[in-house]
């Protein structure tokens, strides 16, 4: 079909029939709140919007495209609907419907921050980093409190090797949202890998004391302090992370390290009998864990 003389800005139904056949393929039951949106005979963009949202978030990609789709159709010139319509095309692994339609989104408005997050997003996934951080930069100048934004220029940069800038970034997330542990989390995280020990447990510790339910976050602050030798920290904190979720077999296996440090065998035999044989998914964990050399006895 030619596409001579098109005017990039006329309604979006002309695109796409594969979406359609997508779509059509993933008919399950509706999820619950789509029904609810729908008896309220609301025709209006938002409404299609939120029925998009719903899918979305059962991980219905094609069904939410098609909501986003027609939520852009009722309302052209509203950028957030194109922008949640690229976002879904990034995750049904479409790059460059995806991109087509952040751009379409900045020239309906320039200024828009999320679309040029969810533009960096984009081309992050499919491994053009540079991208990505142009556009990471360019949705901070536009809203320079955003956290999210900062950790996720952190991230990158550091996996650039720019490794000071992009602690940088995770430090500011940190202090633009102080409360959320998840900022706190990822700084540690990235010290440990880097190494550095004692701020990482400082920001394992305030993870773990902000979100005191999440064995992952105590998971992490115990093999920090398995790697700075304080094995019984690691042991308080670790059989911590057990008790939340007693069927992971790492948290075992990483309690009996400890306590083999610490000298106490029968109660590592213990615990590295309940962890049983290492297997795969066990050992990767251990690692990631661990983010470096597993420290054991001598």
């Amino acid at each position: 079909m030619s596409t001579a003389g098109r005017n990039e800005d006329e309604p979006l139904e002309g695109l796409a029939a594969l979406d359609e056949s997508h779509a059509r393929a993933d008919k399950k039951r509706k999820p619950r709140r789509v029904e609810l949106l729908e008896e309220t005979g609301d025709q209006s963009a938002s409404t299609s919007a939120a029925i998009g949202d719903a899918y979305a978030d059962e991980g219905r990609v094609f069904q939410a495209i098609s909501a986003y789709k027609r939520a852009a159709r009722q309302d052209a010139a509203n950028p957030d609907h194109l922008t949640r319509l690229a976002d879904a095309y990034t995750f049904a692994e479409m790059p460059a419907k995806a991109i087509a339609h952040y751009k379409r989104a900045l020239k309906r408005n320039p200024r828009h921050p999320d679309t040029y997050f969810g533009l960096a997003e984009t081309y992050r996934r499919f491994g053009r980093t540079n991208a990505a951080l142009v556009y990471y930069h360019k949705a901070i100048s536009l809203d320079q409190n955003h956290a999210f934004y900062r950790y996720r220029l952190g991230e990158v940069l550091c996996e650039s090797g720019l490794v000071d800038d992009g602690l940088s970034e995770l430090q500011n997330a940190v202090h633009l949202e102080p409360d959320e542990a998840f900022y706190h989390f990822w700084l540690g995280d990235t010290y440990l890998k880097l190494d550095r020990l004692t701020e990482a447990i400082r920001e394992f510790e305030e993870a773990a004391v902000l979100c005191p339910y999440d064995d992952y976050f105590y998971a992490k602050l115990g093999a920090a302090y398995l790697r700075a030798s304080q094995p019984e920290r690691a042991v308080r904190v670790l059989r911590a992370a057990l008790h939340l979720k007693p069927e992971v077999r790492a948290y075992h296996r990483l309690i009996a390290d400890g306590y083999a440090l610490i000298g106490m065998v029968e109660h590592a035999s213990s615990h590295k009998a309940a962890a049983g044989d290492m297997d795969d998914y066990t050992e990767k964990l251990i690692q990631k864990l661990l983010s470096g050399a597993r420290p054991v006895a001598a």
